[in-house]
């Protein structure tokens, strides 16, 4: 994982910051934001998130083969 010698700041500004989760890659925490700043997401939290990713990975790979099967149809 690559590392700074100084420490970075890391800002969103939103009006709605609920919606905002950081994961820390290395730990796996998982921070939401509030109207306090970051706190640690709780389970039911990390389970959303979790199903978010599952979504975006299966239209990750649903778009890489609509892609995929377009160029196909471009060359043939």
């Amino acid at each position: 994982m690559e590392s700074h010698d100084h420490v970075r700041r890391l800002t969103i500004n939103t009006k709605a910051p609920r919606k905002w989760v950081a994961v820390d890659t290395e730990t796996g925490e998982m921070w939401v934001g509030s109207t306090d700043g970051w706190q640690r997401a709780d389970a039911q939290t990390a389970a959303l998130v979790g199903d978010a990713a599952r979504r975006n990975e299966q239209q990750v790979v649903v778009a890489g083969t609509a892609r995929r099967h377009e160029t196909r149809q471009r060359t043939a």
